[in-house]
């Protein structure tokens, strides 16, 4: 906005004039979008194509703009909105290449520097330096930290900032456009970003419409212009409430990780309530992961309680001595002995000869499989026929329990 009041942009020009080779993947609407469109997010761009560059890592502006080339539109420019962080991240290089320098220096200069906003990075390196928060994500309730890599373009998020700075920003809308003595932005220029656009009727948006930069609309039980953004670990939401001449900056060192989004915009819509003079409400976040991690201990129960009835069915390990694994016998003889199950081979292998494959002692011969048969009944020694004895050690073997010893 700043440009178009220098005149140097044309809101209402084709983002080809700035940036001479932009395209999309259908070449007759890249000659229609518009600088309004883009900051209004009316451009036709999709919003599910806009959230792989925010988590493949810091990107510049050009080659991520350049990759617009494949995206296919989701309606025609002008013709509906829809958020899209590529909007943002293409508005960046017509900053740069309309201003001739690039984006970071811009803010810097023209943003960061007036408004006195000293702790302020688009440089990850720069605010580890100056002791940038630790981060963290949620798992099963639980906050984790997790170091923060440097994501997304510039023009559509990765500005790194605190409370007191941020509020040094909501202070120009309040002052219509002015800082203290310095004039960043005309009160029209300010009046004009603020303007919604049509009303959203589902989803987080939902009664509220979107201008340049700020969806305005229900926040906390008053009417505001507000904006959040996020990053894996971490999450930040503005509230301008013009009519009230205040406004509320809530940053969070803690990501979306886990669902918890909805809380969060319910904490920073509670803060803006409070300061409306209304009260605090339980956010519902402690509740929700109570729930779920309740859920996740009584799946977990019964999953056990399944496994030990499961256990006490299978009964207990039923084998000829013979087939017990000896002392330095492979990784195959020693699963084969444990669990509570039979095994055997095929009917017409002797015991002794399974023996010898299970510990090694002899190759596994072609179509030799082992089986595990389920067993309720009560463990009991069995030997081989050659060794006289039977079950319980009631005298000579029968073959039925030759047979069961061998079982392949």
């Amino acid at each position: 906005m700043q440009l178009a009041e220098a005149g140097i942009v044309d809101l209402d020009a084709p983002v080809r004039r700035y940036i001479p080779w932009f395209r999309v993947a259908y070449p007759q609407a890249s000659g229609q979008i518009t600088v309004r469109h883009l900051l209004n997010q009316a451009s036709g761009l999709p919003e599910r194509a806009g959230r792989a560059p925010s988590v493949a890592g810091r990107q510049a502006l050009e080659p991520a703009v350049r990759a617009l080339a494949t995206v296919r539109l989701a309606r025609p420019p002008g013709s509906a909105f829809e958020y899209s962080n590529l909007n943002c991240t293409t508005l960046g290089l017509v900053v740069e290449m309309a201003a001739g320098e690039p984006f970071d220096r811009y803010l810097k200069a023209h943003i960061f520097g007036p408004l006195q906003m000293r702790q302020t990075y688009t440089s990850i390196q720069d605010a580890r330096r100056d002791g940038l928060a630790c981060g963290y994500r949620y798992w099963f309730g639980f906050p984790v930290a997790f170091d923060t890599p440097a994501l997304g373009t510039l023009g559509s998020g990765g500005i790194i900032s605190t409370a007191e700075d941020m509020t040094r920003y909501l202070a120009i809308y309040q002052g219509g456009g002015r800082y203290q003595d310095k004039v960043l932005l005309s009160a029209a220029g300010i009046a004009q970003m603020l303007q919604p656009g049509p009303r959203q009727t589902t989803g987080v948006f939902a009664g509220a419409g979107y201008g340049m930069g700020w969806y305005t609309g229900p926040r906390g039980r008053v009417d505001a212009s507000y904006h959040f953004g996020d990053a894996p670990a971490a999450h930040a939401g503005m509230a301008l409430v013009p009519r009230g001449n205040w406004g509320v900056v809530v940053l969070f060192n803690v990501g979306l990780h886990g669902g918890a989004l909805p809380g969060l915009l319910a904490i920073e819509q509670s803060v803006t309530g409070m300061v409306a003079g209304g009260t605090v409400k339980d956010t519902g976040v402690g509740t929700v992961y109570l729930v779920f991690d309740a859920a996740v201990a009584a799946i977990l129960a019964l999953q056990g309680r399944a496994l030990a009835r499961l256990a006490r069915r299978r009964g207990c390990l039923e084998l000829p001595p013979g087939l017990l694994p000896r002392p330095g016998a492979g990784a195959l003889g020693f699963a084969a002995a444990v669990g509570g199950w039979r095994v055997g081979g095929r009917r017409d292998t002797a015991a002794g000869d399974v023996q010898g494959e299970l510990e090694g002692d002899v190759p596994l011969r072609s179509g030799h499989q082992l089986r595990a048969h389920r067993d309720r009944r009560p463990c009991r020694t069995h030997r081989t026929p050659a060794g006289g004895q039977g079950p319980g050690g009631r005298g000579p073997a029968s073959r039925r329990d030759a047979r069961r010893a061998r079982h392949i």
